[in-house]
C-alpha cells in the first residue's frame, strides 16, 4: 500500500488544458467555464492565473485568445510564471473540440473537492489533537468543516458585481417565497406581515411570570401543527413541564390538574384526542439546562437534515443561555449569543424566537410597561434582533388580568403596532379576540 505521504493531491493537468484550450477558441466556452469554475478550482497556479484573465477580458468585452491573453498577462507581470507565449500556444494548438468544456470543467472542480475533503480531514485531525478540553467546541468546529464541503459546490470566490446581484434580484421578484411561520393569533400575524419571516431573529420580552415562555410555548405548537419542524430548547422549563402546558392548551385543559396529577375523566379524553393530533408533529424539546451556542447550533443541524426539516427555534429564554466563551461582564455574553442565534437563522434560513427577561427599570415606571430601553441593559439584543415583541399584563388589576398587552416596538421589514390579546391562564394560552384588534402605529 502507497504511503499517503508519497500521494500527489487529486488532479488532472489534462482537464485543465483542455478547459483552458476550449476557452481561447470559443466564447461560448468563455461563458459555459465561468458558470462552473473559479480560478480556485486548479491543482495547477499557473492554470488558475491563466483562467482569471480570461476571465477578466471577458469581463470587459475583449476578445479571448492568444494574442490578448499574452498581452494581458505580461501587462499583470504574469506571463514569465505561466511559461510564456510558447505555453499560451500550447493550450490553443492542443484544442480539438469545445462542446466538452462542461465536462472537462466539471472534472477538475469533482478534483478540487476531493483536495478540499482531504484538507478538511486533516484539519479535523489536528482539531482531534490540539482542539482543547471542551469536546463540544471541537465537534461542533468539526462538523462546520464537514458541511462547508457539502454546501460548497467550489471553494474560490468571485466578488459579484452590482449587475450579477442585480439579475438574482430580479429572476427571484414573483418567484415562491419560503413562507413565514404562523405564531397562532391570526391579529399578531397580521401585524407581522403573515407570522415570523425565515432567517430572522425575533426576541420577545417580559417580566417573569407575564407570559414569554407561554407564548413561545404555543407559538412552537401551533408551527409544528403546521407541519413545520420545531426546536424548542428549554432552559427553565423541563419537559415534564413543557409538556404539560403543550397539553393544557392544545387540549383546553386545566394546567393544575396536570401539575398534580388529577385529570379529570373529561381531561383523560382530551389527553387522547392532542396525542393522537400531536402524533405526526416534528417538535424536539431539549431540556438541558446548559445548553450553548454550540449545543443548540447542533441539534438545529441535525434537525435540518431530517426529512422535515426545521422551520422555528425557540430558545427559552436568552439570558439562561451558557458561553462558548469566558467573558468579563454579562451583557458581552449575551451578545456574543444573540449574535450567534442571528447568524443561525441566515445560515438555516429558520425563524428563531428568543424569550428575553427585561430589566427591572419597567417595574418601576408608573405603567409598568416595558421598553427597547429596557432591552439595551443586556448586550446587543435590541440591536440584534429583526422583530422585537414585548408583553405585559395587569397582574393586580381584576379587570385587566385576563389580557396581555403586545407590543410590537421594532420590526425590520414592516410597521410597529400595538394590540391587546386575551390570557387564559388555567389553559395556558394567548388567543386573539382581545378588547382591541391590531391598531398600527
Amino acid at each position: 500500500m502507497n504511503d499517503p505521504d508519497d500521494l500527489q493531491p487529486p488532479q488532472d493537468l489534462i482537464a485543465e488544458q483542455a478547459v483552458l484550450g476550449a476557452m481561447l477558441t470559443s466564447p461560448e466556452a468563455v461563458r459555459t467555464a465561468s458558470e462552473i469554475l473559479v480560478p480556485d478550482n486548479f491543482y495547477a497556479p499557473k492554470h488558475g492565473a491563466v483562467f482569471a484573465a480570461m476571465l477578466e477580458l471577458a469581463e470587459q468585452g475583449d476578445p479571448v485568445d492568444p494574442i490578448t491573453l499574452g498581452d494581458k498577462l505580461d501587462r499583470g507581470g504574469m506571463l514569465h510564471r505561466v511559461g510564456g507565449l510558447p505555453y499560451v500556444h500550447t493550450l490553443f494548438a492542443a484544442t480539438r473540440t469545445v462542446t466538452t468544456v462542461a465536462h472537462h470543467a466539471g472534472i477538475v472542480v469533482d478534483r478540487h473537492r476531493q483536495r478540499r475533503i482531504i484538507e478538511a480531514g486533516q484539519h479535523i485531525t489536528q482539531l482531534g489533537w490540539t482542539g482543547g478540553d471542551d469536546l463540544d467546541v471541537v465537534i461542533d468546529r468539526a462538523r462546520d468543516t464537514a458541511d462547508q464541503l457539502a454546501h460548497d459546490r467550489h471553494t474560490g470566490t468571485l466578488d459579484e458585481t452590482f449587475h450579477d446581484a442585480m439579475a438574482d434580484y430580479v429572476d427571484q421578484i414573483g418567484a415562491p417565497v419560503r413562507p413565514s411561520v404562523s405564531t397562532g393569533v391570526d391579529e399578531l400575524d397580521r401585524i407581522l406581515g403573515g407570522g415570523f419571516r425565515p432567517g430572522q431573529l425575533i426576541v420577545v420580552g417580559a417580566r417573569p411570570g407575564i407570559g414569554k415562555s407561554v407564548l413561545g410555548v404555543n407559538v412552537a405548537t401551533a408551527a409544528a401543527a403546521a407541519g413545520h419542524g420545531v426546536f424548542l430548547a428549554s432552559l427553565e422549563m423541563s419537559k415534564k413541564d413543557c409538556m404539560d402546558r403543550v397539553f393544557a392548551s392544545v387540549g383546553s385543559i386545566n394546567l393544575a390538574n396536570l401539575i398534580e396529577g388529577k385529570p379529570t375523566q373529561d381531561d383523560r379524553r382530551r389527553i387522547d384526542l392532542v396525542r393522537a393530533q400531536a402524533a405526526q408533529w416534528a417538535l424536539k424539546i431539549d431540556e438541558r439546562p446548559n445548553q450553548n451556542m454550540n449545543t443548540i447550533r447542533a441539534a438545529t443541524r441535525d434537525l435540518a437534515r431530517t426529512k422535515r426539516g426545521i422551520g422555528l427555534l425557540v430558545v427559552d429564554y436568552l439570558q439562561l443561555m451558557g458561553n462558548t466563551k469566558r467573558h468579563d461582564r454579562r451583557d458581552l455574553e449575551v451578545t456574543e449569543n444573540t449574535r450567534g442565534l442571528k447568524l443561525l437563522a441566515k445560515q438555516f434560513g429558520i425563524a428563531v424566537v428568543a424569550l428575553c427577561q427585561v430589566g427591572r427599570g419597567a417595574a418601576a415606571r408608573t405603567d409598568r410597561r416595558p421598553t427597547l430601553v429596557d432591552l439595551r441593559e443586556s448586550g446587543s439584543i435590541e440591536n440584534d434582533a429583526d422583530t422585537v415583541l414585548l408583553l405585559h399584563r395587569e397582574i393586580d388589576d381584576l379587570e385587566q388580568q385576563d389580557y396581555v398587552h403586545v407590543n410590537v416596538a421594532k420590526q425590520r421589514s414592516g410597521p410597529t403596532g400595538q394590540l391587546d390579546l386575551f390570557w387564559s391562564g388555567p389553559y395556558q394560552r394567548i388567543t386573539g379576540n382581545g378588547r382591541n384588534h391590531l391598531a398600527v402605529v
